[in-house]
């Protein structure tokens, strides 16, 4: 009898420590998955393309990115992110300095050669179909059946293009020398000009009418900016982010004290462009980074985190989904004694997370 409870006693022991040694090996497990799967979701550089010439904007829609590099427009397939592939490019007679893709046509700032309408309906043979005759210009923003330019002469220009072949101009008005970006926004247009901060026009319904609000002053280095939310986000070339709410753009502006409702600097770089996705504002540094500032809280952002490009001097950025898209510079490896030599690339960076490190 007491052999047998020995033996029941035995037996409940190698199930009890059978049981344990199962649930130490499935927490181990459960363990390796949680750090893999916190590993894969960090920020990661997954891909880089070479781009020929300058590469410049960027715009990505339906897996291609539509990059102009100064000579014109490459088309890049991005739908496998580790693997981009060249599908084609057009030469545009001018400078390609800036790209908005709407409906399957791009439009290119061409620079002293206007705008270029292209089609790109089939992305391996797109077709040059229109050129906008203007001059100098630097920044496009298309809109419905609009379009918005404007460049170095400080001369803004609205063109209704319900016909791509055949624009028609509405109306033409001077802003300030040195148009960098253009943002519709409701029922208003703001334009950043270079040393003259940010300018704010209203249009009417008709297009006929176009009234000035006031100018917000920023810092003469104001680079970029974005809109968001009935917030301007401006990316300074040398203090970082500023950020505006401008809910009430027909209220009185003071351009000496503006409605900077809070600022965050990047002590590093050239901070050069932005791009604001979810509750996040993307900056390239013009170096080799793209910070991440958490800005939920509009007066107190916070910089979470940067990526590193290596060898890179970052330039435009674009985020769609879980994915940023980042034109850079490079130095030219071929011939290491030309040091003002560049050739560029298109980075591709998976943000499938939000699992940061503090930056600070």
């Amino acid at each position: 009898m007491k052999l047998n409870n020995n033996k029941n006693t035995l037996f409940k022991q190698k199930k009890a420590l059978i049981f344990y040694e199962a649930l130490l090996i499935a927490l181990i497990i459960f363990t390796i998955i949680i750090l893999i799967s916190c590993n894969n979701l960090k920020p990661k550089l997954i891909s880089n393309f070479d781009i020929n010439n300058t590469a410049f904007e960027v715009m990505v829609n339906d897996n291609y990115a539509y990059v102009v590099n100064n000579k014109g427009l490459e088309i890049v397939d991005v739908k496998d992110k580790t693997d981009p592939k060249d599908v084609s490019f057009i030469n545009t007679p001018g400078d390609a300095l800036a790209v908005f893709f709407k409906d399957n046509y791009a439009y290119i700032a061409d620079n002293y050669e206007g705008v270029q309408i292209i089609d790109v309906s089939d992305k391996k043979n797109p077709k040059n179909i229109k050129t906008v005759t203007s001059s100098e210009i630097w920044d496009i923003f298309v809109e419905d059946n609009h379009l918005y330019l404007g460049g170095r002469r400080g001369i803004m220009e609205i063109y209704d293009i319900s016909n791509k072949e055949n624009p028609q101009e509405l109306i033409s008005f001077p802003v300030y020398e040195h148009i960098q970006k253009i943002i519709k926004y409701g029922n208003y247009l703001y334009s950043l000009n270079f040393g003259h901060g940010l300018s704010i026009f209203k249009i009417s319904e008709d297009y006929k009418v176009v009234t000035p609000l006031g100018r917000i002053k920023l810092p003469a280095n104001s680079a970029d900016f974005f809109i968001k939310d009935n917030y301007a986000y401006i990316a300074n070339t040398k203090e970082g982010l500023q950020i505006i709410d401008i809910s009430k753009p027909e209220s009185a502006i003071d351009a000496e004290k503006p409605k900077i409702i809070s600022s965050i600097n990047i002590s590093t770089g050239w901070v050069n462009g932005i791009f604001v996705y979810g509750n996040n504002a993307y900056l390239t540094d013009g170096e080799d980074k793209i910070f991440i500032i958490d800005i939920s809280d509009k007066k107190k952002p916070v910089l979470k985190n940067f990526i590193k490009i290596p060898d890179a001097f970052t330039n435009f950025i674009y985020v769609e989904n879980s994915y940023c898209y980042v034109t850079y510079l490079k130095r030219n490896e071929k011939n290491p004694e030309e040091k003002n030599t560049f050739s560029s690339g298109l980075a591709t960076i998976n943000l499938n997370s939000n699992w940061y490190f503090n930056y600070n």
